[in-house]
């Protein structure tokens, strides 16, 4: 153990969606294990399917280590397991084997069964958050994923990944590798958007809070990737989501500039008006308000026959530049 990890612990919790995250810390605590002794009779992975009953589980927790201090016995999709067997873990955390390290991993354990409290009980360093990633927290988790491979992506680069790959950080990782490995290769370490382009296969199809965030940053290019990707949103549709994020931006600057509580006033939590906030210094008020004044008439050519993908798009083009 080295000076900076915690001492080890007979029952942990990874809970929630981040498979990547959970992978990872279970990958260490694997390492941990096995600088003790032996894993190959010490180590069990067990699902719902397997466990045919409370006293095949709980033979499994208390069978004792062979040529090793520990046994690590993993218990995946912990939150589908039925009541008497998450009731069986609940008595088995008040008293755990010491000779066992038992990893319980789940989607979405509720912090409200009997379960989570009695890990909770046992030690709150038991239970570690695995929830995934917002959207904004990706770029710089996907730059640090590049870093630790040896190469480098810029911040525009790494969102031009996410919006060809999606938010999975396994999805994201598995990319990161490849364009990584290949970026070694021609001597350069760096991951330009070339090489997502040429090299990702796009798999996800964006959302209209992507559309708006682009918009909310003035990332023209941006915006016009997104909107040529987004098959399945009408270009009214997406026309009246970018005027509210609009008209968003400018409440938002009117209630800053009389000091008042953004968030609280406009009934949203703090999170939700990050990207909001962050447009209230790129956006002029005057900007906004001409934008918003040309809305209706764009809005009802849109609906009497123009080309609305088009009109669309230069309406983007003017509020970005």
């Amino acid at each position: 153990m080295t000076a900076t990890e915690k001492p080890l612990s007979e029952l942990y919790l990874f809970d929630g969606e981040d498979v990547l995250k959970q992978k990872t810390l279970l990958d260490r605590l694997r390492q941990r294990v096995e600088a003790l002794g032996d894993l190959t009779m010490n180590y069990q992975v067990l699902t719902p399917k397997d466990i045919s009953s409370k006293e095949y589980l709980l033979n499994a927790l208390n069978t004792m280590p062979f040529g090793s201090p520990l046994r690590l016995v993993v218990i995946k999709d912990a939150d589908a397991l039925s009541k008497p067997l998450q009731e069986a873990l609940t008595a088995y955390a008040q008293r755990p084997s010491n000779t066992t390290v038992l990893v319980l991993i789940s989607k979405k354990l509720p912090k409200t069964s009997r379960l989570y409290k009695a890990i909770l009980g046992y030690s709150p360093q038991s239970v570690i958050d695995c929830g995934s990633k917002k959207r904004s927290e990706l770029p710089a988790l996907v730059r640090s994923m590049a870093r630790g491979e040896g190469a480098e992506i810029t911040l525009a680069t790494a969102n031009l990944l996410i919006d060809r790959v999606g938010t999975s950080t396994v999805a994201l990782n598995t990319e990161i590798r490849k364009l990584s490995a290949m970026a070694k290769a021609t001597g350069t370490n760096k991951i330009v958007d070339e090489d997502v382009l040429r090299n990702v296969v796009r798999m996800v199809e964006p959302k209209p809070w992507d559309l708006t965030n682009a918009l909310a940053l003035r990332d023209t290019a941006l915006c016009l990737r997104l909107v040529g990707r987004m098959r399945g949103y009408t270009a009214v549709g997406l026309f009246a989501q970018c005027v509210t994020r609009l008209r968003e931006i400018l409440t938002a600057m009117t209630l800053k500039r009389r000091g008042m509580p953004i968030a609280a006033s406009m009934g949203k939590q703090e999170w939700q008006i990050k990207e909001i906030l962050r447009a209230t210094e790129l956006y002029r008020a005057d900007k906004i308000e001409s934008l918003l004044v040309q809305a209706p008439q764009i809005e009802t050519q849109m609906k009497s026959g123009a080309d609305a993908d088009q009109l669309l798009r230069l309406w983007i083009i003017n509020a970005c530049t």
